[in-house]
């Protein structure tokens, strides 16, 4: 996203979760969250931020979500 990387991070392991390098390996008994960012970038219009940034990121998270 367009975010500090490094912040997103320290977040994560603040609250007890772990950064991961690679794809999640499944588990039955461990849930998965994929956390994706859905602010909108300065850069965009309102209308093109809802439409097609945020969109994109939703169906980049579903999507590996599934995988």
């Amino acid at each position: 996203g367009d975010f500090a990387s490094s912040y997103l991070q320290d977040l994560i392991v603040a609250a007890g979760g772990a950064v991961l390098h690679r794809k999640p390996v499944a588990s039955a008994t461990q849930e998965t969250f994929v956390i994706y960012n859905v602010e909108v970038p300065e850069k965009c219009s309102p209308s093109e931020a809802s439409s097609s940034v945020v969109e994109s990121r939703r169906k980049e998270a579903e999507a590996l979500a599934r995988a």
